[in-house]
């Protein structure tokens, strides 16, 4: 057997290169005179127009035999041509020798050829391309014919293939195409189509400065009592020709002890060009896939329209992405010719958003080229259905911060409507997903809200135990609330992790389940926490949103310590190895890093109606983009809300404020009466306080408010009753006017109890408006009056409506079975509950009676008398 491409001479080594000047591609050759610290330019082999690399050379007494690859619009070749021992090549010998096959494992194409000859018969080791996957395949000559093995010899396979004789094995070095390293395998003899490869065994790892982004093409001669691996290696977006040795070269690396592990040194060549694919912006399509609330459209989203998915565009507010996408392009991708984004609707379940991500690709990218896809979050997943489920035969796909095996909090969600992970995008979306359904639908549990306004909760239970009764493990499959998704896609999963990567975040506290506790009477009542009710959250190690063994699939991985769940799209280093994951060239100046999004504290508007909507403070006018307005880090102070009308009819404003902990919302309603509807702006005052956080409007706009919701409650029932509710209020905001308050304050509590019977006869958007407007009236109440009553009796009192409204569930659920609790019931519990869970949080905030408690209080009566 005679092999060689590093070539060992009495007194030099040989190495072949190729490079490229303006539009011509050539082979050259360097020598070295001091075992590889430096080279010396010989002279060019051979010139095409065309790509040309990976050259091999098999020596057959004095005839040489130059193995290359040559690209001709993004086909793959391999061809040769005879030289003799000075490398003056016979140009009308060169040929093509090895093509794609179609429809096999190589169908897009075949590189990289190694030669040898063994058993006097001409041998050639070289990599396929499916589209997906690289593998090693072996040709032999025949009758002067190349005649291809029937299958692959090894699959899962790098590329840059070397091959010697070793004892009485044959080893296969290769590098790794994604991640900086040089692998190799064994295997008996004789080469043929039936050896068996070894496990692959790392013995050269990356991480200079030289080869920090990529290793290729190893070549391994031993001499001087040592082994020389020489590869070449790019550090900043330079190639370099690099040498290792095994035991190390003392001179090389006079400050190391002695390992038997290569000591790598680098040494520069003139321009190599690196490998089959040197620039992954035209050879290569890029599709990033953004997570939960990182799609936008206002007409779907706001107003409940069907629209088409390709409609969809990414959230103005959110900043995390703009990183990546810069980056992308200053390698070289072109928004909507190289590069796109798939946005879509995150409320669907993932294997609807895989098919319109499937229909997507279809439409609007080059079949011809290589798709390498980003997905952070749910984008991972949608990214990984897709994968599954339509088998897109060249594409790779790295899932960054994608919960697999699903997301704890999901649970509290979809059991009980109750919202955590604060801070994130996530929870963001539920939040105003919750605030817009509940306009429609003011009688249905939050949960049933959830659970049918963002189906694709579901889609991320954990698929693992999270629940815990005592130290026992709730098994997720005999839940009533389960994932059936993901366990789907598990079971296929193994087929498809040659074409995923996975990067994870570590080092951040991260709720991976729960203890679970007796449901209380109000839960039972309402069917909240059916699989059992949370307590002490259980936390593991993750990145605040997705655990470390939620985010882990049995494939290439990288894990960032002290990355945190939106860090791990938007910083530097996260791009940085997002991009060597997937094996796209860049260097550290083509990095551009996003920015976070503040969630925290942060006012957001919406408009729900065919008006426009805008924020003033501080002489700067916010515009809504998309119906949306976006605030970051407000003060507290007064801050106007406008309206300007496009039609005719009423509007609707939702505004949210979080603070640290905690978050609240306020509702505006107006109507556009103006015949020119564009010239009719109505404007409110609203009080920003994110300390506590609170939105408080003056006096006189919450009773404007309060009126318009009264006058919005009206129907054939309740005509009288808005009359007298109307009356009650005027005369209420008489006697506060006259200090009056004795007075005020039983016309407001008798306001308070009519629009309880209101809130019971009317259904719909009715029945929201009655709902705004006890709250508007305990906002008016508690900022115009003071409390009848002392602190202390507000906690006595308290404690005997819990103490009442328990005996009334448990009397509920002993005829539950012959009675089903009606909506009107389940909604007295459900807001009677919110409404107790509230105060303990205001009475800690006074020393005095509070206001809002007492008329809080008045509320639950008011609930508790409608269960008996």
């Amino acid at each position: 057997m005679r092999q060689n491409e590093i070539v060992l001479k009495d007194d030099y080594i040989e190495t072949l290169q190729s490079t490229k000047v303006n539009s011509t591609y050539s082979i050259f050759n360097l020598r070295s005179q001091d075992k590889g610290r430096s080279w010396d330019y010989v002279k060019a082999i051979v010139s095409r127009p065309n790509n040309l690399f990976a050259p091999r050379v098999l020596s057959v007494g004095s005839e040489k035999e130059l193995f290359l690859t040559e690209e001709i619009s993004n086909n793959y070749k391999i061809t040769h041509v005879f030289c003799d021992s000075q490398f003056n090549c016979d140009l009308a010998s060169y040929e093509t020798i090895l093509t794609a096959t179609n429809n096999t494992w190589d169908s897009k194409g075949v590189t990289s050829a190694f030669p040898l000859f063994s058993d006097n018969v001409k041998k050639v080791f070289y990599t396929g391309y499916d589209g997906s996957t690289w593998s090693l395949g072996l040709a032999t000559l025949v009758n002067g014919t190349w005649t291809k093995c029937p299958n692959r010899i090894l699959s899962n396979y790098g590329d840059g293939t070397y091959v010697r004789e070793k004892g009485n094995l044959f080893e296969i070095y290769y590098h790794n195409p994604f991640g900086g390293s040089i692998l190799k395998r064994t295997s008996p003899g004789p080469i043929g189509c039936t050896m068996q490869w070894s496990e692959p065994e790392e013995v050269l790892s990356g991480g200079a400065a030289y080869d920090e982004q990529h290793m290729i093409a190893p070549s391994v001669i031993d001499f001087d009592g040592r082994t020389y691996l020489f590869y070449t290696g790019r550090g900043s977006n330079t190639w370099t020709l690099n040498v290792a040795t095994d035991p190390p070269i003392p001179s090389l690396s006079p400050t190391e002890p002695p390992s038997p592990s290569p000591s790598p040194s680098p040494t520069l060549t003139p321009s190599p060009s690196p490998t089959p694919t040197p620039n992954p912006a035209t050879t290569n399509q890029v599709i990033l896939i953004p997570g939960m609330f990182s799609s936008w459209n206002e007409e779907a989203l706001l107003h409940n329209k069907s629209v088409s998915p390709d409609e969809w565009a990414l959230n103005p507010i959110l900043t995390e992405y703009t990183g990546i996408l810069k980056t992308l392009e200053n390698i070289g991708f072109v928004q909507e010719q190289t590069l796109f984004t798939f946005t879509y609707d995150w409320r669907k379940p993932i294997v609807q958003s895989a098919q319109d991500l499937k229909n997507f690709v279809l439409s609007r990218l080059d079949p011809t080229k290589r798709h390498l896809i980003i997905g952070h979050s749910l984008g991972g997943l949608v990214g990984r259905a897709y994968m599954q489920k339509h088998h897109p035969p060249n594409a790779l796909l790295t899932t960054v911060g994608s919960p697999h095996h699903g997301i704890a909090t999901v649970y509290p969600a979809l059991a009980a409507g109750e919202v955590q992970t604060p801070d994130m995008p996530t929870w963001f979306a539920q939040k105003l997903l919750l605030q817009i359904a509940k306009k429609l639908q003011p009688l249905t549990p939050s949960n049933v809200l959830l659970q049918t306004q963002l189906p694709v909760l579901y889609d991320l239970l954990p698929t693992t135990p999270y629940l815990y009764n005592n130290t026992n493990p709730i098994v997720p499959q005999t839940m009533q609330l389960k994932n059936t998704t993901l366990p789907l896609l598990d079971q296929t999963l193994q087929q498809y992790v040659a074409s995923l990567r996975t990067t994870l975040g570590t080092s951040t506290d991260t709720v991976g389940g729960y203890k679970t506790r007796q449901r209380t009477l109000m839960e039972q009542y309402l069917n909240y926490y059916p699989d059992g009710a949370i307590g002490p959250p259980l936390v593991h190690d993750g990145d605040g949103l997705v655990t470390v063994s939620s985010a882990h699939l049995p494939t290439v991985e990288v894990s960032l310590p002290q990355r945190d769940h939106r860090e791990l799209i938007y910083t530097k280093d996260s791009i940085a190895s997002i991009l060597t994951t997937l094996g796209i060239p860049f260097t550290t100046e083509m990095l551009t890093a996003g920015a976070r999004t503040s969630l925290r504290p942060a006012l957001i508007g919406v408009m729900l109606s065919p008006a426009d909507l805008s924020v003033v403070h501080d002489g700067t006018t916010y515009k809504a983009d998309q119906g949306l307005v976006y605030i970051p880090n407000p003060t507290s102070d007064t801050y106007i809300v406008k309206a300007q009308g496009k039609t005719k009819g009423a509007y609707t404003i939702i505004l949210g404020l979080t603070g640290d902990t905690s978050d609240t919302w306020k509702i505006l309603t107006g109507s556009i009466t103006s015949a020119s509807p564009t010239a009719e702006t109505d404007i409110f005052s609203v009080i920003i306080d994110p300390s506590k956080p609170a939105i408080s409007l003056p006096s006189t706009s919450t009773i404007q408010s309060l009126k318009e919701h009264i006058l919005k409650t009206q129907n054939v029932q309740t005509q009288a009753l808005v009359s007298s509710a109307l009356l009650l209020l005027q005369q209420a905001q008489s006697k506060v006017e006259q200090n009056k308050p004795q007075l005020a304050y039983q016309d407001l509590f008798n306001l308070h109890h009519t629009l309880f019977i209101i809130r019971d006869l009317t259904t719909g958007q009715h029945q929201w408006h009655a709902k705004q407007s006890i709250t508007l009236l305990h906002d008016y109440a508690s900022n115009t009056l003071s409390a009848k009553s002392t602190k202390k009796q507000l906690t006595l009192r308290t404690a005997q409506l819990q103490n009442t409204l328990d005996k009334l569930i448990r009397s509920g659920l002993s005829f539950a079975k012959l009675s089903p609790p009606t909506p009107l019931k389940k909604d007295s519990v459900s807001w009677a509950k919110e409404l107790l869970d509230e105060i303990p949080a205001l009475t800690a905030s006074t020393t005095t009676a509070s206001p809002m408690v007492e008329w809080k209080l008045h509320a639950v009566q008011e609930l508790e008398y409608r269960l008996p």
